[in-house]
């Protein structure tokens, strides 16, 4: 396409053709780019949460020759991680301006202790 040797090859998420990041012109950007502020909040959630999911999903194995394991600790980290994530999603921050005018920061806070969207 554009005649240059290139190292790594990228692909734009509906297209079919691979090439150098000089050949897409400005077209290539990572997924946290594209999303709002807001979003940003529920995709690290889901992602963590997919993550976390998906090593579940493993044999589980705590301790080896007596000494843990590094999926165990990669598993403990991804649910520390979610627990952030989530209490992130139901922070202030993330709050649309006209949810935090109608709901006081109690109430919020309220919802995300609860655990209801957990």
């Amino acid at each position: 396409m554009t005649g240059r040797t290139c190292r790594k090859l990228y692909k734009l998420p509906f297209s079919d053709k691979w090439a150098s990041r000089h050949a897409f012109q400005g077209q290539l950007y990572y997924q946290n780019q594209t999303c709002s502020h807001l979003q940003k909040y529920t995709e690290r959630y889901f992602n963590v949460k997919a993550k976390y999911k998906k090593l579940q999903k493993l044999r589980p194995t705590k301790l080896y020759n007596g000494k843990e394991t590094k999926r165990y600790i990669k598993s403990l980290d991804l649910l520390v991680s979610k627990e952030k994530a989530y209490k992130a999603l139901w922070s202030q921050d993330a709050t649309p301006v006209a949810v935090q005018k109608l709901m006081p920061k109690e109430l919020i806070e309220g919802i995300m202790y609860s655990g209801l969207f957990q």
